[in-house]
């Protein structure tokens, strides 16, 4: 039904993911005003699973025109429970430039 198609995190805060649904149902759901179950609870949930991202109560646009047949969704996400990267990453101030213990 959808796949998401890419998840960018923009800071601490702010998750914008994007995702493609076919267009006919996703106009099916439009008509039966399932439009927040999809983006709410089944987009969300796919979020979480393949990113860990805490997704609920999204931001969405979903004005874009469908085109050949596949319909594009943003929805941004406020997660702020968001991990620090693994102990693998090696800090550095770059303005003295010498590693952060």
């Amino acid at each position: 039904m959808f796949k998401i198609e890419s998840i960018y995190r923009h800071d601490s805060e702010l998750v914008t993911v994007k995702v493609t649904c076919d267009a006919k149902a996703w106009a099916k759901m439009a008509a039966k005003g399932q439009l927040g179950a999809l983006y709410g609870i089944d987009i969300s949930n796919a979020v979480f699973q393949a990113s860990g991202v805490q997704a609920s109560s999204p931001i969405v646009s979903d004005h874009l025109r469908a085109k050949n047949g596949i319909k594009v969704i943003e929805l941004s996400y406020a997660d702020s429970v968001w991990v620090e990267p693994e102990n693998n990453v090696i800090r550095v101030d770059f303005f003295a430039r010498r590693r952060v213990a």
